[in-house]
């Protein structure tokens, strides 16, 4: 007799099978791994792009995408892509905001300007100039550890 594990359950009471169940956390755990190494600054990436690599089909892949972040695949990169740019600015306060659009995946400055408006109610000039203006206020600590 053909033993199974219970199915986990996905949105609109669907059922999946154990073998589905661990295919899926697998193509979830390469999905992981290409968020750490930054995948999402690739320019031109797409989501079949992207699901060939973690090995599943662009459709699962939008639909994962939707159920676990609730946005699409072009705004979830972007959220990511506008995440790193503020990484970048404080890691590296004196890059310009073409410099970081580029490092960042975006395909212009001027997409990089309405995405990064629309993530973070700000546009990255704006943000930039807060952000080293910011950092030149801020007392130099260099020394005082000792």
């Amino acid at each position: 007799m053909k033993s199974t594990l219970p199915s986990p359950r996905l949105a609109a009471g669907q059922l999946i099978s154990a073998r589905e169940a661990l295919l899926r956390r697998d193509c979830m755990s390469r999905l992981n791994e290409w968020v750490e190494a930054k995948g999402y600054c690739t320019h031109g990436i797409t989501i079949c792009d992207l699901s060939n690599f973690i090995g599943t089909n662009r459709t699962t892949l939008s639909q994962y995408i939707n159920q676990e972040f609730r946005l699409s695949f072009r705004d979830w990169i972007n959220r990511y892509r506008c995440d790193e740019a503020i990484r970048q600015w404080e890691d590296m306060p004196n890059l310009t905001v073409d410099e970081v659009a580029k490092k960042c995946g975006f395909s212009s400055r001027k997409y990089f300007d309405l995405v990064f408006f629309a993530c973070k109610g700000m546009s990255p000039s704006k943000y930039w100039k807060a952000n080293k203006q910011m950092r030149e206020n801020l007392p130099d600590l260099e020394g005082e550890a000792e």
